[in-house]
This record gives structure tokens, C-alpha cells and sequence, in this order.
């Protein structure tokens, strides 16, 4: 289609012109209708609680470094202490293991590598209540492309994720 063809259509830049200064007039609108009345937003109080210890041993590969684990765990203990939750994760141990053959999106299928590869007899003690471990894969794994960041599936361990 040519320039020209565009031009035939009678009004067909004066509507865009239209949509696009009303859309800006909406935001505006919107803006200056839903603003607040200047309140702070406040965080809850929490109850002041003993908090429950819960130990994470970790299994990853060189990719990601002891500094780093530590801040995704000092970020999820923000997490739950603004929503009151009386619990502290700490790192109990980071295991480094050869990842290379780790290639499935199944969180079953991992649980199962990861027992092959470290032993059953390594996780068992890892298995009670209220401690944890945690498989760690590197970014543009194929679990992460379904949108999975994380994921903890009951009927493999009560202590996996």
C-alpha cells in the first residue's frame, strides 16, 4: 500500500490524533482523581516473637557465589519479617556439585538427579522437620523458562525446593 492510499482514507490521522491526545488526557485525569490524601503507608506491627531457625543447605554449581546465596536469604528474612512471620532462614551448608546433566524443567526429575548425584543417604538427614535444602540452577535453565522462579513440591520431600 502507498503513501497515497493512506491518504484517500478521509480522516485516518486526525483519529490517531484523537485517541492519542484523549489517552493523555485520561492519565491525567486519572492521576489527579486517584491521588491519595497524603497518608504514609504504615507497615503492621508485629507481635515481638522468638523467631524459629530454619537451616537451607544449598546445592549449586560455581555460578553463583556464597555472597550472593547470602543475600537472596537476607532478602527473603525482609520478606518475612514484614509480613510478620516469626521464622529466620540461615544458610546451613552450600554443597558445589557439576550441574551439566541437570537439564530437565521437572521438579521431579531434578529431586531425582539430585539424589543420584549426591546419595540418598546425604539428603535423608536433611528430610525433618524444619530443616530444608534447595537445588540452585543456573539462569536460562529450562526450568526457569516456563516462568518458574522457584518451587517446592510436597510428595518428593517436605524439605525440598
Amino acid at each position: 500500500m502507498s503513501e497515497w492510499e493512506f491518504r484517500i482514507l478521509p480522516g485516518f490521522g486526525m483519529n490517531k490524533k484523537l485517541a492519542v491526545i484523549g489517552g493523555l488526557v485520561g492519565v491525567c485525569a486519572l492521576f489527579f482523581l486517584g491521588k491519595r490524601s497524603g497518608e504514609e503507608l504504615t507497615m503492621p506491627s508485629c507481635e515481638v516473637m522468638e523467631k524459629v531457625e530454619t537451616p537451607i543447605h544449598f546445592f549449586t554449581g560455581d555460578f553463583v557465589s556464597d555472597e550472593r546465596l547470602q543475600e537472596y536469604v537476607d532478602y527473603s528474612n525482609l520478606v518475612l519479617d514484614n509480613s510478620c512471620v516469626p521464622m529466620r532462614r540461615t544458610i546451613a551448608y552450600i554443597t558445589r556439585i557439576n550441574l551439566k546433566d541437570f537439564e530437565s524443567h521437572d521438579t521431579g526429575r531434578l529431586h531425582k538427579q539430585l539424589i543420584d548425584t549426591v546419595g540418598g543417604a546425604t539428603l535423608k538427614p536433611m528430610q525433618k522437620k524444619g530443616r530444608y535444602y534447595g537445588l540452585i540452577l543456573p539462569e536460562g535453565h529450562a526450568f526457569g523458562r516456563g516462568g518458574f522462579v522457584g518451587e517446592a513440591h510436597l510428595n518428593f520431600s517436605r524439605s525440598f525446593l
